[in-house]
């Protein structure tokens, strides 16, 4: 996976861990902190409507043995890039932002980015 650049002309400063989470890139997609088990059923419940019902039933079945079966995900952050990411979509006073050329994500002060706009 390729690493972006972070450039930061915003007031915050940023922490390794803030940092290292923002190079991964805006479509970086952290593993789940849980399997969302009601979530399948409901997904997989409209596809079993046609069928017969034992056979539905025995899908079921199969798919409530493998869900307990199943470990937890291993997260592919640590946990102090975890606490990083809630820091950064907690703070709304910056903009997290892919830049408009290059590998670049962008940190810019909602302030600067609405005078910026306005400029254009």
């Amino acid at each position: 996976m390729p690493r972006l650049t972070v450039v930061n002309p915003s007031n915050r400063n940023l922490p390794s861990a803030e940092r290292s989470v923002l190079v991964l890139g805006l479509n970086f997609a952290t593993t789940p902190s849980t399997i969302p088990k009601e979530e399948i059923f409901e997904r997989v419940e409209p596809s079993l409507t046609g069928l017969d019902k034992t056979l539905a039933d025995n899908i079921r079945m199969q798919i409530s043995q493998l869900l307990r079966q199943n470990i937890r995900p291993k997260s592919n952050i640590t946990k102090d890039e975890r606490n990083s990411l809630k820091s950064l979509r907690a703070d709304s006073t910056i903009y997290i932002l892919t830049a408009g050329k290059g590998n670049a994500t962008v940190i810019i002060d909602v302030a600067q980015y609405n005078e910026k706009i306005l400029r254009m």
